[in-house]
């Protein structure tokens, strides 16, 4: 595993020279998050104090992280399976002594790390701190960060998927697209399920989108939650990593036969 997190290092240092990019994340998801707040008071401004079984105080704590969980979860993964397979340089992949599918999971994760320091922890001090929403405090909290590292999992699952699509086109423009609408409109990131028609929300069940977002933003924002709901969220989310990581296996083994690389 030594080799693995040397390539988590290399990239957290490498992208540390972009400093700029993060203060524009933090400012785009700022602006982002106030016009949630603003939105959503003017639609709870009738005196509705709840809308389908959420506050508004729930809504905004949901919407404002899941945006910041978005840019968390971001490491463009895809689009550099994209780029390496278009300049020929993902055969150096296949003759070093590395599995290409944890060598992108940690290299992903030095994304991950520095987005969490620089913009995650920010957004999320100026939420606490500016718009000063009441959070349920318990296990919940506890419980969030592992349900948020299960959620990256099954995101990453996701996104070396589609990269893996790009062996067969070499470009994952639409696919990439695509995928970030799907995954942000039926995991919740957009709207909460809750709000979601009744036959909607059944076959999102069956997704893995909602264990992305709905179920760790659930689980933050809801104090009526127990052990049993807990371990059943859990369970549900590594239930998709496991399957999402089999059919990974199986299509790389298939789309390594077909690539074309520099007319190879």
């Amino acid at each position: 595993m030594k080799k693995y997190f040397v390539v988590t290092r290399k990239v957290f240092l490498t992208i540390t020279v972009f400093r700029f990019n993060f203060l524009f994340s933090i400012v785009s998801n700022m602006v982002y998050i106030t016009i949630i707040y603003f939105l959503w008071s003017s639609i709870y401004g009738s005196g509705a104090k709840s809308l389908n079984g959420m506050t508004f105080n729930q809504v905004f704590v949901y919407l404002a992280l899941a945006s910041t969980i978005f840019s968390l979860f971001t490491t463009f993964v895809e689009w550099g399976m994209s780029r390496e397979v278009i300049e020929g340089s993902i055969v150096m992949h296949f003759i070093k002594p590395i599995d290409l599918m944890m060598y992108k999971l940690f290299e992903c994760l030095g994304y991950v790390l520095l987005k969490f320091v620089t913009i995650t922890v920010p957004t999320v001090l100026v939420i606490l701190f500016v718009f000063k929403p009441d959070m349920p405090v318990g296990l919940n909290l506890l419980i969030f960060p592992v349900s948020i590292i299960l959620s990256y999992l099954i995101m990453f699952n996701i996104d070396f998927l589609v990269g893996l699509i790009c062996f067969y086109n070499e470009s994952t423009w639409g696919m990439s697209s695509a995928k970030d609408s799907i995954v942000m409109l039926l995991s919740g990131a957009v709207i909460p399920i809750s709000f979601f028609p009744e036959t909607l929300k059944t076959i999102v069940n069956f997704l893995p989108f909602q264990a992305i977002y709905n179920i760790p933003l659930n689980t933050l924002i809801s104090n009526k939650s127990g052990i049993s709901d807990y371990i059943n969220n859990f369970l549900v989310q590594i239930f998709w990593i496991l399957l999402l990581f089999a059919i990974n296996r199986l299509f790389y083994r298939k789309a390594v036969k077909v690539i074309t690389v520099n007319g190879g």
